[in-house]
């Protein structure tokens, strides 16, 4: 049996080609980390060195030793990864989203399926979305969009419509619908991490003004303090985390201001989670 800081040790020697700079990196004396790649050749059997006056360098065994060392490193990580990431899955439901909406709406109902199970979310990018959920970093994902990949399980989940969000007596306020074009030109205050719905606000409302916000406790505060117009959504109008109760909501007619949401996860986990599943479309 070949002990795991031997082959650790092998790998530093490959990358930095000098003991002095090997033994400087692993923290250990040059002398201890001679004497430990003496032990491994012993191992293995066979020589892994050409040595020479003041010179050491990997044989053609060595080489081979070493890129096979560093697969096993490379396979020993990957398992204390996925072992750690299976243990924290037992207690912890940790999902990802395009956007916040699916975040904002589905705690509750994860919480009131799973009692005892920690429920926590992340707004990321969709290429982040998928390593995440490729590593074990999430359980599951929410995207805008249908994927087909024959290892994940994509099914329609809930659908968010845009809001204006304005408080009583603002001209707008007794509207049933309006469009962004009614509004370019318009201030708004919004939260800063709303992800894709960032690049469509600005895109149909190019001439207006949005002024930032980025804790969104802070932003609830705010939003109770200003008169300027806001942003809502059917999701978070649900849930009432923003403190926007006493504003008119109206929603954009246009078609881009609304999306489906599609909850993707490993084909294994689709049993895990199928009673969430059957809880994924929101009330029309």
């Amino acid at each position: 049996m070949i002990e795991i800081h031997l082959l650790e040790q092998l790998a530093a020697f490959e990358e930095y080609k000098t003991l002095s700079k090997a033994a400087e990196k692993l923290l250990v004396s040059q002398p201890a980390l001679s004497r430990s790649m003496h032990k491994l050749e012993d191992r293995m059997g066979v020589p892994l060195f050409d040595r020479q006056k003041n010179k050491i360098s990997l044989n053609k065994n060595g080489e081979l030793a070493a890129e096979y060392a560093k697969q096993i490193l490379n396979k020993e990580k990957e398992m204390l990864e996925r072992v750690r990431s299976l243990e924290y899955s037992n207690h912890t439901i940790t999902y990802g989203s395009v956007a916040p909406g699916p975040n904002i709406y589905y705690p509750s109902i994860l919480s009131g399926l799973y009692p005892g199970m920690e429920v926590t979310s992340e707004l990321k990018n969709e290429e982040t979305l998928l390593t995440g959920l490729e590593n074990g970093t999430y359980q599951f994902i929410f995207l805008n969009h249908k994927i087909n990949d024959k290892e994940l399980f994509c099914t329609k989940a809930a659908s968010e419509h845009l809001y204006l969000t304005v408080l009583p007596g603002h001209p707008a306020s007794s509207l049933d619908k309006i469009s962004f074009k009614d509004m370019d030109g318009e201030s708004f205050l919004m939260y800063a991490h709303v992800g894709f719905w960032d690049n469509i606000v600005r895109k149909n409302m190019p001439s207006s003004r949005f002024l930032l916000q980025n804790e969104y406790n802070d932003f609830g505060e705010i939003v109770n303090s200003t008169s300027l117009p806001c942003f809502g959504s059917n999701l978070a109008k649900s849930s009432d985390t923003t403190n926007m109760a006493k504003r008119v909501y109206i929603p954009f007619s246009d078609k881009e201001a609304s999306t489906i949401y599609y909850f993707v996860c490993k084909q294994f986990a689709r049993k895990k989670y199928q009673e969430f599943i059957r809880n994924l479309v929101n009330p029309a």
